[in-house]
């Protein structure tokens, strides 16, 4: 039987938390350590998952050997550094969402674990919804025909990130919504698309909620990001996602009279067919009608942290490619970066074919 990979978490926030219980459930993972310098951070990571070795610095978890892959969870900013350091030290890698802050970052993480022959994984644990897997099959099955467009929503009445420090609000170190949840959004859609090559992106960026920040906060990103995503086979995706929106939502307004606080759609567009994701349902088009049946999900589907844990561990013992992959990790940094460039400039921006 071939022996548990030891796992090494670097950060003790809920998706390190969620991670590690993710792996604990499998037979080929053993928890081994965590990197985290708030102390009471460490305390509770550990009441929740169980002991295990602990570290103030991830570098000194790194060099401390006995690990064979690491859990990437800290601030957006720090990604590629310690996703950098742990493929040179020859450890396998599952990075949080987004990879990495931009395009030339990724291509260089590609490569070197390309060059290492090491498993490199993005988190995207969306992909891993019953919903989300089954309306991939059917896509891929050519159920729906030869998918031509896609819409994708993530919007929230009043959510914007403002704690710790307010990094999600800081462009230069968390990269405001698109980063947050334009990586979600987009992907969710591009994912059961099958994942085609971007080649035009056009997108518009709006700060208008600055002035809600609290003193010391350095907000500077946007809140609001709109555009679409032309592929090379000619298929579109359009997206909104928002921190904040003066909108009561599709519900109108709850039973207090606040609006709705964030909900997302997630709709794929065929031309015999299409899937609404989020809603987990298959629509069959006929010439004088449609029909409308539930998605095949199965009956006892794996939680997703369990399945993307899985499939991580299923790369590195096999060697192959994992669901999130580097080179799909290239291409969507590709748009975020295409779609930034745009919505600074007012105009659509070519994507080339990517160079790792």
């Amino acid at each position: 039987m071939a022996k548990r990979l030891r796992i090494g978490f670097m950060g003790a926030t809920w998706p390190c938390r969620s991670h590690a219980k993710g792996f604990a459930a499998l037979p080929g993972a053993k928890l081994a350590a965590v990197a985290e310098p708030d102390r009471g951070k460490r305390r509770a990571f550990r009441d929740a998952v169980g002991p295990l070795r602990e570290f103030d610095d991830y570098r000194a978890m790194i060099e401390a050997d006995g690990l064979d892959a690491v859990v990437v969870g800290l601030p957006t900013g720090m990604h590629f550094d310690a996703t950098r350091a742990s493929l040179e030290a020859g450890l396998h890698v599952l990075c949080e969402k987004p990879p990495t802050t931009n395009c030339r970052e990724m291509i260089r993480v590609a490569r070197m674990a390309k060059r290492k022959r090491l498993a490199y994984m993005f988190c995207r644990q969306p992909r891993f919804t019953p919903q989300s897997l089954a309306a991939r099959r059917l896509v891929a099955a050519g159920r729906i025909g030869e998918v031509y467009h896609a819409e994708a929503r993530w919007y929230r009445a009043r959510g914007i990130p403002l704690g710790a420090g307010g990094w999600f609000v800081n462009r230069a170190k968390g990269g405001g919504v698109l980063l947050d949840l334009g990586i979600h959004a987009i992907d969710n859609a591009w994912f059961v698309m099958g994942c085609p090559r971007p080649v035009e992106a056009f997108a518009g960026l709006h700060c208008a909620f600055s002035h809600l920040a609290p003193k010391g906060v350095e907000y500077t990103a946007e809140d609001a990001a709109v555009g679409m995503i032309r592929f090379e086979n000619g298929a579109t995706l359009d997206f909104t996602v928002t921190f904040a929106l003066n909108t009561a939502g599709p519900d109108a307004a709850n039973v207090n009279g606040s609006a709705r606080p964030e909900w997302g759609e997630v709709r794929i567009y065929g031309d015999k067919g299409g899937v609404d994701v989020t809603a987990g349902k298959f629509v069959a088009g006929r010439r004088r009608n449609v029909k409308v049946s539930a998605l095949p999900i199965p009956a006892k589907p794996l939680p997703i942290f369990v399945a993307q844990a899985k499939d991580f561990l299923r790369a590195v013992r096999s060697g192959t490619e994992p669901t999130n992959s580097a080179g799909q990790a290239v291409m969507l940094m590709q748009m975020l970066d295409a779609l930034r460039k745009s919505g600074d400039t007012r105009r659509a921006v070519r994507i080339s074919a990517p160079r790792a």
